[in-house]
């Protein structure tokens, strides 16, 4: 359990680090109206740059907090899975002691 939320944290981490990164190389460009004015007059890797920018933000802020608590919802209900302690199958009475019962 340990493992999967360290990485679970790792994971989260290595993509804000990529988004603080990206936020701060492009804080003096605007990654919007480059994408609207692309052109001949803009570089290619700056136009992809945005579109890796737009792409991880919209990851931040729409999809990883549910993401986040599906995994930690699937980790916890794992581990409650484990500490439940396995039922004890029932027997099914033979025929031969109903039968005799029921003398």
């Amino acid at each position: 359990m340990r493992n999967k939320i360290s990485t679970l944290f790792v994971e989260t981490g290595l993509l804000l680090l990529i988004h603080f990164v990206l936020i701060n190389w492009m804080a003096e460009d605007n990654p919007v109206a480059r994408i609207l004015a692309l052109g001949e007059h803009t570089p290619l890797w700056v136009s992809t740059l945005c579109v890796i920018f737009l792409g991880v933000r919209i990851l931040l802020l729409v999809l990883l907090p549910g993401i986040i608590a599906l995994r930690l919802g699937m980790i916890l209900f794992d581990q409650l899975g484990r500490q439940r302690p396995e039922p004890v199958p029932e027997t099914a009475p033979t025929q031969g002691s109903t039968s005799a019962s029921a003398q």
